[in-house]
């Protein structure tokens, strides 16, 4: 991720929580939030300072909030899962509270590598990292006896069963090469160790079953929808405690079943809104936000540097504004479309403005010969859910109009444009912002199930080389050279535009450095913030 400028980012409080030794206890009563009172644990004789808020601003919510789905896939959506659900891995590094040990075993039925929480901990800072290993056959987790959900029901390998099988038989899901490589979940002791076989080697195993769901609330709905409105439980530092749609507000509560060594510092973290920079302006300079992680507007990086005490900094995002031709499309249109294409203007025009754009660099030539040719209309797919991408699809028209090339826009929701309108060739073209891996962007539908590849695009050779990358047996730069020649001739995926984020923190806020542009990441390190006593 690139840096594109400076130091700022908006938080907001209220006053400042003890964190109690988290025991799990009883499940918690959520009285509203004006009245949170003290409760006081079995492990624990101080009682509990008044209820602090974090509150902090973001762009408006459009979705539900399914980390899996293609659908629901955002920076917040991703951020908000962080906090309340429960992983295996964590960047990498084993969840010392929801595992006890992993085993790696190799096809011999031989453990070549135990990892637990210790041996992470006591690792040099300074060790170099290992390689992935690509001999891995069965994954064996311990959980740990305690990791429960915020209603009392023990995790178990339940929950990773549901994962699997619904990244399996959803389309439009987040990633889902790594859960295809699976053969088998088993399970013993009641549930608590978990093995998981794999038909063909996936090197980045550490990345998958994060952000597990609770199969005994959700088994039975569909994937696709379960949690539209909202996360009926948590095995994460903080609940969900609901979403105002119409006041733009997500709240949080801390979790006391939260079991781990480190319970959630603040009692509530509120997520608002921001839908416009006066706004903004207002609730940072007042005090009623302290961060903010949003979407900049022209001219809204200058009116937040102007306001004092406030630091500010903007930044591109991994996420990329794309525009995906469908395979059934011919090559020569496909082609020719990614040729007539001006990412910078119709990029500038989707996001609103000109001012911090991260766009990349791409000769265009508008000579259409063959799409003014067509007999119907380019049918450009978009959901219209995300505006910036329904304002780009839109701009597509506009601009293709004017070269004489006819084009319409279909709107559907995500869910629709994977299941059926770009299998059925019901939709020429997609438009969208994804943060899809590259291997799954390519990779071939399974049992006619697309997963994160939009453009439906599916290649023999190109399998066997995506397989080869997840198993570890190719290079990152060997991806990238594949990649590039395939683009050079499919023209299947053109990246208009990376998103970019303005971070503004306000003041009432301790976080990892005193300086914003030592921070990682949006609210990546939320977990470490302190509200400021005075």
């Amino acid at each position: 991720m690139s840096k594109l400028c400076r130091g700022g980012v908006l938080l907001m409080v209220a006053l400042c929580t003890v964190a109690c030794s988290a025991t799990p206890g009883p499940a918690p009563v959520e009285d509203p939030i004006a009245s949170v009172s003290p409760k006081p644990t079995t492990t624990s004789t101080q009682p509990r300072k008044q209820a602090q808020e974090l509150a902090i601003g973001i762009d408006p919510v459009y979705t539900g909030f399914n980390p899996h789905l293609l659908a629901d896939d955002s920076r917040f959506t991703q951020t908000l899962a962080g906090l309340v659900l429960p992983s295996t891995f964590i960047a990498g590094t084993i969840n010392g509270d929801l595992l006890e040990s992993v085993e790696v075993i190799d096809e011999s039925g031989t453990v070549i590598n135990t990892i637990t929480p210790t041996d992470e901990e006591n690792k040099e800072e300074t060790q170099p990292e290992q390689p992935p290993l690509v001999e891995a056959k069965t994954i064996r987790y311990q959980l740990a006896p305690e990791a429960q959900w915020s209603d009392g029901t023990p995790i178990t390998v339940a929950d990773f069963e549901y994962l699997w099988d619904s990244m399996l038989k959803t389309p439009g899901t987040v990633n889902p090469a790594g859960y295809r490589a699976i053969e088998d979940v088993t399970s013993a002791s009641g549930g608590k160790v978990i093995e998981v076989t794999f038909a063909e080697s996936f090197s980045q195993w550490r990345t998958l079953f994060n952000h597990l769901l609770p199969s005994h609330l959700l088994r039975g709905e569909k994937f696709s929808t379960v949690l539209a409105g909202g996360i009926p439980a948590s095995a994460g530092k903080f609940t969900m405690r609901n979403f105002d749609r119409n006041r733009g507000v997500v709240t949080l509560n801390r979790n006391d079943r939260f079991w781990g060594k480190e319970p959630a510092r603040v009692e509530i973290v509120s997520f608002r809104e921001i839908r416009s920079t006066a706004q903004g302006l207002e609730l940072i300079s007042n005090g009623q936000i302290s961060f903010m992680d949003i979407t900049p507007t022209q001219t809204s990086t200058r009116a937040f540097e102007l306001i004092p005490d406030t630091q500010v900094r903007v930044e591109a995002d991994s996420y990329a504004l794309e525009v995906v031709a469908n395979a059934k499309l011919s090559k020569i249109l496909r082609q020719e479309l990614q040729t007539i294409i001006d990412p910078t203007l119709i990029a500038q025009l989707a996001y609103g403005r000109d001012s911090e754009m991260s766009v990349p660099e791409r000769d265009h030539k508008p000579e259409p010969l063959h799409l003014k040719a067509m007999t119907e209309p380019l049918r450009i797919g978009v959901d219209p859910a995300n505006p910036v991408a329904a304002a780009a699809a839109t701009t597509m028209v506009h601009v293709l109009a004017g070269m004489d090339v006819r084009a319409t826009v279909v709107q559907a929701d995500t869910n629709e444009l994977m299941r059926s309108l770009i299998p059925a060739g019901g939709v020429d073209v997609v438009v969208a912002l994804s943060n899809t891996t590259v291997a799954d962007k390519y990779a071939c539908p399974v049992k006619e199930v697309l997963g994160a590849n939009r453009s439906g695009y599916c290649n023999e050779e190109t399998e066997i080389f995506l397989k080869e990358y997840n198993a570890g047996l190719k290079t990152e730069e060997e991806l990238e050279k594949v990649i590039a020649e395939l683009e050079a001739e499919e023209a299947l995926v053109t990246t208009l535009a990376y998103d970019v984020r303005l971070e503004v923190l306000g003041k009432g806020i301790l976080g990892p450095d005193e300086d914003l542009t030592q921070w990682p990441d949006g609210l990546s390190s939320l977990e470490q913030w302190r509200i400021e006593t005075k």
